[in-house]
């Protein structure tokens, strides 16, 4: 028997054909490569938000807080410190009418206090007091206010008040006093006057024919430093110490200097001080001797 073997002819691809295995081979090749380099590619996070729902939240919460405080402060906030001004008008016994500035700061109250005590300033013209304010509440439930001040040991002023604090911070404040003794300046009768938030500048120019001296311009002090002058180049002055304060103009005429100020009831008053330079940095008022200082 004759073993017969089968030879298959594998007949060459048309071009067409060849042509076609050929793209579908590329578009394989190409899909491959995109997808490699889509792999490699960094992943992108979802975009956030700013204004996300917790931010949202914080933010109305702050400000209705802020709208809250600013409310309580604008309309109920009521407290006796802060400057307060008012201004008088006064007849002297020759019939002259005169208007001065009554101005009161009181400063915030030292919190260490048991009691609720502050310093405040008394102005009246040109002339201002240092003391201290003590704030009560009598067994009736008005507040009360107490006003202290003293000069070289002596009381200068001693006062019980009754008062209120009325309006708000957006239509304007208003300070009622009574005084309940008599005893509150510059009248010893009872007095009940309003007050409004303000700074007064009360202010007195030097006379046209005011003389200058050079030689004592400067900062004045005495000894135990509680007296103060100084004398400005601009012919103004000022005296202070540890309880007062006082302003005003001056003129330096015959080793005597010639000095203007408004006093305590409106009217301008003139106060002669000789003077007389012991060396550059001493000089005499009224025969008390002062250093300079502060220059």
């Amino acid at each position: 028997m004759e073993d017969k073997t089968n030879e298959q002819m594998i007949e060459p691809m048309s071009k067409q054909t060849e042509e076609l295995v050929l793209d579908d081979i590329d578009e394989l090749i190409d899909e491959n490569e995109e997808d490699q380099a889509k792999a490699q590619e960094p992943k992108k996070h979802a975009k956030k938000h700013f204004f996300q729902p917790c931010v949202i939240v914080t933010l109305c919460a702050f400000v209705v807080t802020v709208l809250f405080f600013a409310s309580w402060y604008i309309f109920f906030q009521r407290s006796i410190v802060g400057s307060w001004g008012v201004d008088f008008t006064y007849t002297s016994s020759d019939d002259e009418t005169y208007t001065y500035s009554l101005n009161f700061d009181f400063k915030s109250m030292d919190s260490t206090e048991e009691t609720n005590t502050g310093d405040v300033t008394i102005t009246l013209g040109n002339v201002s007091y240092f003391g201290t304010y003590v704030l009560q509440t009598s067994d009736d439930g008005e507040p009360q206010l107490w006003i202290y001040a003293t000069m070289n040991g002596s009381s200068v002023i001693n006062s019980h008040l009754l008062y209120s604090v009325e309006g708000n911070r957006l239509t304007g404040l208003t300070l009622k006093m009574t005084d309940v003794e008599g005893s509150f300046i510059p009248s010893g009768d009872d007095m009940d006057f309003e007050m409004t938030p303000s700074v007064v500048e009360y202010e007195i120019a030097p006379t046209e024919d005011a003389v200058a001296d050079e030689n004592v311009v400067g900062t004045w002090s005495s000894d135990d430093s509680i007296y103060n002058y100084v004398f400005n180049d601009d012919q103004t002055f000022e005296i202070f110490s540890q309880y007062h304060f006082i302003t005003g103009s001056y003129s330096a005429e015959d080793s005597v200097l010639i000095m203007h100020y408004y006093n305590t009831i409106g009217e301008v008053v003139e106060y002669e001080l000789s003077y007389e330079l012991v060396d550059e940095d001493t000089i005499s008022l009224n025969d008390a001797e002062y250093t300079r200082s502060g220059d």
